[in-house]
């Protein structure tokens, strides 16, 4: 492959020293060469800083960088800020890739003249090692402007989520519309992602699983359950407001269907499966949240009269009655 641009890869890492080899192999041996692989230890109290250093002995293109933690999306906004690369990619420093990950994806973008290149990932139990797998054979590529994108997304398929990794970025996106990711969410992807694509003329979609997400018990994901799942109604919510500023009825509706969505799902484990002594507190929460972005948006989106009615009726019903609401909706 002649002429081939540089593509900067950004790992953000917290103490995954027994997963973090299997990472940087992956990267190390992409087939697509011409990378720069920028590894940010945000604070580690395992072995993982000595692994990064260890193996940028041994390769010119790695950069290590160590900083106090500051969590996931600190750490990949320090490795924004020094991506030499015109293209950029993330991966999570516990899950690892398919060796043509960034050649497929910088192909496509470069071949439909994209801003985002995307592609299918697999799950993977986390006692998971490195596999190779040849995936040359592509087929199903799918080109996409911004707004059929985000339907897709919304729509809930596979591989089109509003997910920071299993994606290649023009690094313009970032610099040109001042998108960096929020520091202190756990959904910093949620909040970001949809701007990314939004600002976006081209996308292309790869049907393929290039991308390996190991689901760890011990994630972020996995942890502190109402904080979680809350900072999921916020990242939400707020790019409500970012399609209501930008006069987008239509992603509007669908924004706030995701919201309200969410807000039922949310409420039902909450109070079906989780216990915690903010219960009571973090359901009237949810509820009184609701209501006041139902009065907000409400003659704004293109809803059916059944669903405007059945998203009423769940939030200023009795709170009995909403468990009833829920039970026969999640049953």
């Amino acid at each position: 492959m002649e002429n081939n641009q540089l593509i900067s890869i950004v790992v953000p890492i917290y103490n995954v020293e027994k997963y973090l080899d299997d990472c940087i192999k992956s990267i190390i041996g992409q087939t697509y060469k011409n990378i720069e692989i920028i590894l940010v230890d945000d604070g580690s109290t395992d072995k993982s800083g000595e692994v990064c250093e260890n193996y940028a002995k041994y390769d010119k293109r790695i950069k290590v960088i160590h900083k106090e933690n500051g969590g996931l999306s600190d750490a990949r906004n320090e490795g924004l800020k020094i991506a030499n690369g015109q293209y950029i990619t993330f991966i999570d420093s516990d899950d690892y890739v398919n060796e043509e990950f960034v050649e497929i994806l910088y192909k496509s973008i470069k071949k439909y003249n994209a801003d985002i290149s995307i592609c299918n990932y697999d799950l993977i139990e986390e006692k998971s090692t490195y596999r190779k797998e040849n995936k040359k054979n592509i087929k199903d590529i799918t080109q996409l402007d911004n707004k059929e994108c985000l339907k897709r997304t919304y729509s809930n398929e596979k591989g089109m989520e509003f997910l920071a990794w299993a994606k290649l970025y023009n690094k313009d996106l970032f610099v040109k519309n001042c998108i960096i990711y929020p520091k202190g969410k756990i959904h910093e992807d949620t909040y970001t992602t949809y701007k990314l694509i939004y600002y976006s003329k081209n996308i292309v979609y790869n049907d393929v699983s290039l991308y390996y997400y190991r689901k760890r018990n011990g994630s972020i994901m996995n942890s502190n359950v109402s904080i979680t799942i809350l900072d999921g109604l916020e990242a939400t919510k707020e790019s409500c407001e970012f399609f209501e500023k930008n006069k987008e009825s239509e992603l509007l509706t669908l924004a706030f269907n995701d919201y309200m969505r969410k807000s039922l799902e949310v409420y039902y484990k909450i109070e079906n499966k989780y216990e915690n002594k903010n219960k009571i507190n973090i359901l009237d929460y949810i509820v009184s949240e609701g209501k006041k972005n139902f009065r907000k948006y409400i003659k704004k989106i293109n809803y059916s009269i059944k669903k405007k009615i059945f998203y009423y009726v769940f939030l200023f019903s009795t709170k009995s009655f909403r468990k009833i609401l829920l039970k026969i909706l999640f049953k």
